[in-house]
């Protein structure tokens, strides 16, 4: 099944309003899942702490998928 291209309904304004929102919401995700993980290590919760590590990683991820998306935005709208 070959995926449709959402993102030719927008244009290159929209989609990079949309990005950096969704990068403020994983960076504010991230900064509470750390609080929450410095909270667990406090307490000595090693699970929690797991789990935490496990999320920051693939927010981690996100944000990088996110960021390089943005940067590719922002060059072809720089080229137009």
């Amino acid at each position: 099944m070959e995926m449709m291209d959402y993102g030719a309904f927008l244009t290159d304004e929209q989609r990079i309003e949309i990005v950096n929102q969704r990068i403020v919401q994983l960076a504010a995700e991230a900064y509470q899942r750390n609080l929450n993980r410095d909270a667990a290590i406090a307490v000595g919760n090693e699970e929690e702490v797991a789990i935490a590590d496990t999320a920051l990683n693939q927010l981690r991820v996100t944000l990088n998928v996110h960021l390089m998306e943005l940067q590719k935005i922002k060059t072809r709208a720089e080229g137009e």
